[in-house]
């Protein structure tokens, strides 16, 4: 149950929220934003993501831009959000498809 990834609420082409019960969600934010730099065309708007204190992450939120999409993810507790701001409802469906395939557990 400690590692369990669910997903909370689920809007395709908007939004995508995660929760880690019983666990703070930074470690599976910073899972999935690894995984997504290391796709091609993948800039993460926010230089000091990976420094000791993850940036942004936590509570503000880092901006990504994926080919012509561009979306944040913030977590807060125990709940990863991944929002779209702009670019292809279809084409950010498909990547919280593959988010969701890779790091949700049930």
């Amino acid at each position: 149950m400690a590692n369990e990834v669910l997903v909370e609420d689920w809007t395709p082409g908007r939004k995508l929220w995660l929760k880690t019960p019983g666990r703070y969600s930074m470690d599976v934010a910073v899972e999935i934003l690894g995984w997504i730099e290391g796709f091609d065309n993948v800039s993460i708007l926010d230089p000091g993501w990976p420094s000791p204190g993850y940036g942004k992450l936590v509570e503000v939120g880092i901006k990504v831009q994926f080919g012509n999409i561009q979306f944040a993810i913030m977590c807060s507790y125990d709940d990863i959000f991944i929002d779209r701001i702009a670019g292809n409802n279809r084409k950010f469906t498909t990547l919280c498809e593959a988010i969701q395939q890779k790091f949700v557990t049930t």
